[in-house]
């Protein structure tokens, strides 16, 4: 379970809107991906979940980013998803905002930016017929400019679809086991990060075992899953070195070169797990980050695109280490 970024913004134990608590989710890494798990209850996250249900985390603005949008204007969120501000009305302290997926209607409010409201009260929320958070984004201020008006929103958050996994499902080199953690793996310390990070029997969790048998020879390359591998290096004996890769597509279309020619540049992205350094550093100083749209999963799903505008552009995998390589 990890805190939201919107609920961290609260002293509240909980951040219940419409009957929904923002304040946590839980967290889990699916073959480098990060995915928000479906709880048991919605209003009450104490309850627990089942790790079968998962969504992919396509946008979870960081604390200190703020977006500023005037009537009309459209927010590219991520995987076909926008939010329009229809209209800003300063008087009433209130926008009228749009939700929109494939350029079709799919949500429409009125939030009030009221400061004597509470941050909860001044949340827009869009969630699924379970009452299961889609998205939501808290009104921070309305303004009243010279000539036009504009509202600014933070705390973001957007994910994909549900993905059912099955028991006994097979996920390219690996079938899943069970949903709760076995015997063997009791005590088995798995982030070594401090508190909260040892396996004990019977806990909630996603486990699965190889379906075949996995010979490390030297210097091989074994796909697991999609875009996932383990390389082998050969060592001084009796050594043998291991590392996590995942390979990742970014596109940037329509990219202006300088003599005004126009063309695409495909970067190939080489993800090793095993280093410690964390960031991804795009190999090319032609990018624009909020056109960037990238490509991390297995294939079966949208492509993930974000207007936010962050310092430097980074990919998360769910595990350490990153190292990137492009050719154009």
């Amino acid at each position: 379970m990890k805190k939201t970024k919107i609920g961290g913004s609260d002293d509240g134990a909980t951040f219940i809107v419409d009957d929904v608590d923002l304040k946590k989710y839980y967290l889990m890494g699916f073959f480098g991906s990060q995915y928000v798990v479906m709880p048991e209850e919605s209003s009450d996250l104490s309850a627990g979940c089942k790790p079968d249900k998962i969504a992919k985390i396509l946008l979870e603005t960081d604390d200190n980013v703020k977006k500023q949008m005037f009537s009309g204007e459209e927010w590219e969120l991520a995987g076909g998803w926008s939010l329009v501000v229809q209209q800003v009305d300063v008087e009433g302290n209130k926008v009228w905002v749009q939700l929109n997926k494939g350029g079709e209607e799919i949500d429409t409010s009125i939030v009030s930016g009221d400061m004597h409201l509470t941050k909860q009260e001044r949340t827009y929320l869009y969630k699924d017929a379970d009452d299961n958070p889609v998205f939501y984004c808290y009104v921070d201020s309305i303004f009243k400019g010279m000539d036009i008006d504009f509202v600014v929103f933070r705390y973001a958050f957007l994910r994909g679809d549900v993905t059912t996994i099955e028991d006994g499902g097979s996920y390219g080199a690996f079938d899943v086991d069970s949903f709760k953690v076995p015997v063997v793996m009791n005590g088995i310390d798995y982030a070594g990060s401090g508190s909260g990070t040892v396996l004990h029997t019977g806990d909630d969790a996603l486990v699965m075992s190889s379906n075949a048998a996995i010979t490390l020879n030297p210097n091989k390359i074994l796909d697991l899953y999609g875009d996932f591998y383990l390389k082998t290096e050969d060592t001084s004996a009796p050594c043998l070195k291991m590392t996590l890769w995942k390979t990742c597509t970014i596109t940037v279309p329509d990219v202006v070169l300088e003599d005004e020619n126009e063309g695409v540049y495909e970067d190939i992205i080489i993800v090793d797990l095993a280093e410690e350094d964390n960031e991804a550093q795009i190999l090319s100083s032609t990018k624009d980050e909020s056109d960037v749209s990238s490509d991390i999963n297995d294939g079966n799903e949208d492509i993930v695109q974000s207007s936010v505008v962050a310092p430097g552009f980074e990919l998360l995998v769910g595990l350490v280490g990153l190292y990137c390589a492009s050719r154009f």
